[in-house]
């Protein structure tokens, strides 16, 4: 019993290095190579591993002692480190309504019970503690990397964002277009700003993060979005034809099909979409289409801007699908890059399950709505 006690624990340590090998999960996916949704599976399966082990080896090493002594520091930061783990479901409790007080409660607690489980395993036996060191090292060693990757990246002289395309040519932005779809927190008082007119504030970027979905490699693509989803669309949309200028993509054909619920959200990125639209120019002819679903709205067949077209109600996935399979080229190969709901998400992947041969892909980028 003593051996699957110090076991458990020093598996549980083990476990916790991957919860704590980085400042934040973004920056981790990026050295990994993963999406920031499999790293947040990641980081949710290991810590919810280590959590059982803890709590075994807590009950475990209770049942051979009978009772804690709580005038023995061992004993005293074991029960912290517990309760610490026990607390973090308040965290999990409060996402839903404040994200940043609940991601700052997780942080707090989770720094504390690495705090009580240092104390805990001081007087334990070598390995325990070399876990704790290997832990520790790792994080410290992501931390400066991302600190100075920061500091670079912001320092005077180096801060020219290269993203603007113009003429098929890449040239330096003086301006930063941001797309916020205000929630809590954070989103809702950098969205205030702009109520009070032009203003001056001091900013820290850090970037591009991401996974990018090799979507270049395919002759026919189809960009999927609801509401805010758009926003994850754009940056492909953009580079995407800038390739296609360029001849350095087999991409030729694309359809961004986006459904609103009010016009309104569709008239914050009309500027976008027809910046894109400009630049889709390859040998005289058009590969951009935009199709716009406004649920809220019963309208007819309109125009929307410079070559996209509204229509009324939700998008029909089968019609779009079908469409696709029609005008593509035979043997060609078809991407669905999708930023949605869940509920779209769920019914496009029963849908493509129906048309399994029809060498159809989807991918998902990591901002989903």
């Amino acid at each position: 019993m003593d051996q699957a006690t110090l076991r458990s624990g020093t598996l549980s340590v083990v476990n916790f290095i991957f919860c704590f090998a980085g400042p934040y999960l973004g920056l981790l996916a990026d050295i990994l190579g993963l999406s920031l949704r499999s790293c947040r599976r990641l980081h949710a399966s290991a810590g919810a591993i280590a959590v059982a082990l803890a709590v075994f080896h807590a009950a475990a090493a209770g049942t051979a002692k009978g009772r804690l002594d709580l005038h023995t520091p061992k004993d005293v930061f074991a029960l912290v480190s517990i309760l610490c783990l026990c607390a973090q479901v308040i965290p999990l409790a409060l996402r839903s309504v404040s994200y940043e007080a609940a991601l700052r409660i997780h942080q707090i607690l989770s720094f504390a019970f690495v705090y009580g489980l240092w104390r805990h395993a001081s007087s334990a036996d070598l390995f325990p503690r070399l876990y704790l060191y290997i832990g520790g090292a790792l994080f410290s060693a992501t931390s400066i990397f991302w600190l100075a990757s920061i500091s670079y990246r912001n320092r005077s002289g180096l801060s020219t964002a290269r993203i603007a395309y113009d003429n098929g040519a890449i040239k330096p932005q003086k301006h930063l277009d941001l797309f916020i779809e205000p929630r809590g927190g954070f989103t809702k008082n950098l969205f205030a700003l702009s109520n009070h007119g032009p203003t001056t504030r001091r900013a820290m970027l850090s970037g591009p993060h991401g996974k990018q979905l090799p979507v270049h490699s395919y002759e026919n693509v189809v960009m999927l979005a609801t509401g805010f989803g758009i926003a994850a669309h754009l940056p492909y949309l953009r580079k995407l034809i800038h390739n296609q200028n360029g001849r350095a993509t087999s991409t030729r054909r694309i359809h961004l099909v986006w459904q609103i619920e009010r016009r309104d959200v569709g008239i914050a990125a009309q500027k976008l979409l027809n910046e894109a639209l400009d630049e889709d120019k390859l040998d005289g002819e058009y590969n951009l289409r935009i199709s716009i679903y406004i649920k809220s709205e019963h309208i007819n067949e309109v125009k929307f801007g410079d070559r996209a077209t509204a229509y009324s109600g939700e998008i029909p996935l089968a019609d779009i699908v079908s469409s696709e399979l029609r005008e593509r080229r035979p043997e060609s190969r078809t991407v669905i890059s999708v930023s949605a709901k869940v509920a779209m998400r769920d019914a496009l992947n029963d849908l493509l399950w129906q048309n399994r041969r029809s060498n159809i892909d989807i991918m998902y980028p990591a901002y989903q709505p």
